[in-house]
């Protein structure tokens, strides 16, 4: 009689933290700051030509 090996228990693979969670909070801030300097951009420019 011929017993069958158990198989050996596989890891599960995760894939690593790289801190992406906050993304959805980032991309917009810095959206928001560039064009908000924009603004500030082009209005110094118009004023500085009265």
């Amino acid at each position: 009689m011929v017993q069958a090996r158990a198989a050996a228990p596989v890891a599960e693979q995760a894939l690593a933290s790289t801190g992406v969670s906050g993304l959805e909070v980032i991309a917009p801030a810095g959206l928001a700051l560039l064009l908000g300097g924009g603004v500030l951009y082009r209005r110094s420019r118009s004023l500085a030509r009265r």
